[in-house]
């Protein structure tokens, strides 16, 4: 015959009958009940909500309270199980078991009573005393002591008034869960819980003031209460008084921590104040240096010529007194045909000299001096904007400024990336001479400034013939080749210089890519004995595979001679200064 299956409530009746202590070890309550022979659905939700939620301690908290506690522990179990499969079936389960089990364990305890009462023998008469009176009903037996019934508790959770030995809210016992009475250490401060003072951190065993004398000792009541009975009296038992529990103190709250203000002492005002006192001697000694520093600045930048010089301050005093410019060829109060001796007294020692053939060209900071062998200054260019002409023109003036100074009645060439603007006076000594200014075709602004004679610098002279035929001679060999006319520049060579170039046809295949070729700046280097020597600049145009224009500057030198009877090409040199692209 099978056994009778139990359901969930049986399985847990049988359980808490035998130990019901089991309700405050879920764990081993969820083992027994994993190894009942529930089928294995309402196994594994059983197991769940035991685990997983706090109801057994719920149930173990209304199992130690009163009526009120259990009516109210269903809603809290449902509640705790909510979302769960079921929840209420196994609310309601545990319900019936604990219910259940309650109801056995108070039958259990009154028939115990019973027959212990049964077993008891009666108790003999004493021989003093007269024998009992027959009674209709037996004598009643003598009352055992009840248990006083315990004060509420208020639980750490919130919970109010607790009568059980377990919250009904969050299931802690009552050691664990019920507050503690404030207590005042020592040192004054009030309201502590913990275990430590939060004002000066004693422990509640050093730190805790010894109560009121009058609290201390026991109230008559009290001392009543806990008198033993007197041993004449066998049947009078007293019930037990509970002590009041003491509810803590409100704590005060903790005040914030203000700082308190130290007025200084009188050393450390005269310190701030000295430290006051130095930082705006300190600003008046920068604001005296800039000023000083500006007005120095100024008084150089008024002077046309002073940073030319590197002289003692003495000369540099006498060189701001800038001498007046006597003509229009001047510069950096500067004249054309004035000598080196004068040139010291204005500017001082010069920074270097370089020479080229008879001309010797004195460099200082921001102009070039060129004197000839006779000591007379013959040129003059600038190299920065602090030099002047003698109507205010300067590098980085523009075209416009230029033109209203001087007008536009000049001589102009195109060289290059700038525009020659050339207009003629006559110098100190009446000679003919050039004031050139070299304008930028980027910005329109003056990049330099020249002063010159320019039959200092010309190769053909009125008087000198075979110069002026040697210099027509090269030009024509330069314009042949860029005609094409190879063959006619090839004949103007000497025989050496044939030599030096190979053949026509390898002479020729040089030149294939040539645009134009343009000379400018010639000099006269020497002269005699049927030989000249001219510099110049040449400026090459040739064509590139990627039809591109490539331009190329030379610094050459040219030998012509005509010791056959007719001007030809001896020798010829150059040295690349600049390349670019169009």
């Amino acid at each position: 015959m099978e056994e009778e299956k139990k359901s969930a409530t049986d399985v847990m009746r049988d359980l808490l009958k035998g130990d019901r202590t089991l309700l405050a070890r879920r764990e081993e309550l969820a083992n027994a009940v994993q190894q009942s022979a529930l089928p294995r659905k309402e196994k594994l939700a059983l197991t769940k909500a035991l685990t997983t939620t706090n109801i057994c301690d719920l149930f173990a908290a209304a199992d130690q309270g009163t009526d009120e506690d259990r009516a109210t522990v269903v809603a809290r179990a449902t509640e705790a199980l909510a979302g769960t499969k079921d929840a209420e079936a196994i609310t309601q389960t545990l319900f019936d078991a604990m219910d259940w089990a309650s109801e056995a364990a108070g039958e259990t305890a009154d028939t115990s009573d019973t027959d212990d009462a049964a077993d008891e023998p009666a108790a003999a008469p004493l021989p003093s005393e007269p024998p009992a009176a027959p009674q209709d009903e037996p004598p009643a037996a003598p009352a055992k002591e009840t248990e006083a019934p315990q004060a509420p508790w208020d639980c750490v959770c919130g919970q109010k008034a607790n009568t059980g030995k377990f919250c009904v809210a969050c299931g802690r016992a009552r050691d664990l869960g019920e507050a503690k009475p404030a207590w005042t250490c020592t040192c004054g401060q009030t309201g502590n819980t913990g275990n430590f003072c939060v004002a000066c951190g004693r422990s509640r065993v050093e730190g805790e003031a010894p109560a009121a004398t009058a609290a201390q000792a026991p109230s008559p009541a009290a001392s009543a209460a806990h008198t033993p009975p007197a041993a004449d009296d066998a049947t009078q038992v007293l019930p037990r008084v509970e002590e009041p529990v003491p509810q803590p103190a409100p704590q005060p709250a903790p005040q914030p921590i203000r700082p308190t203000y130290q007025e200084p002492t009188a050393r450390e005002k005269a310190g701030n104040q000295s430290k006051a006192l130095i930082a705006v001697i300190a600003i008046l000694v920068i604001a005296i240096g800039v000023f000083v520093y500006k007005e120095t600045a100024s008084d150089t930048s008024t002077s046309s010529y002073s940073s030319l010089t590197k002289q003692s301050s003495s000369s540099s005093s006498s060189v701001a007194k800038e001498r007046e410019m006597k003509s229009d060829l001047s510069l950096g109060g500067l004249d054309l045909d004035m000598t080196v001796d004068e040139v010291h007294k204005a500017l001082g020692q010069e920074n270097e000299i370089k020479t080229k053939n008879q001309f010797h060209f004195l460099e200082y900071d921001a102009i070039e001096v060129g004197v000839r062998n006779d000591n007379v200054v013959h040129s003059l260019v600038s190299n920065g904007p602090s030099v002047k002409t003698k109507r205010g023109i300067h590098e980085g003036s523009t075209l416009a400024d230029v033109q209203k100074a001087y007008g536009t009645d000049c001589a102009s060439m195109d060289y290059d990336d700038l525009m020659l603007y050339e207009y003629s006076f006559k110098s100190m000594s009446g000679n003919d001479g050039l004031l050139r200014f070299a304008i930028k075709k980027s910005d329109n602004t003056v990049k330099y400034i020249s002063v010159r004679i320019p039959e200092d610098e010309k190769p053909a002279a009125n008087n000198d013939a075979d110069a002026n035929a040697a210099a027509q001679v090269l030009n024509k060999y330069y314009q042949t080749i860029a005609n094409g006319n190879t063959s006619t520049a090839y004949n103007l060579l000497s025989a050496d210089m044939q030599r030096h170039m190979g053949t026509l046809d390898q002479f020729k295949s040089g030149y294939q890519t040539t645009i134009s070729h343009q000379l400018s700046d010639m000099n006269l280097v020497s002269s005699g004995d049927n030989q000249v020597v001219i510099s110049y600049l040449l400026t090459a145009r040739d064509r590139t595979p990627s039809k591109r224009v490539k331009v190329q500057v030379f610094r050459c030198e040219a030998t012509l001679s005509k010791a056959t009877g007719s001007w030809h090409i001896v020798n010829l040199s150059a040295t690349k200064q600049g390349e670019r692209m169009e």
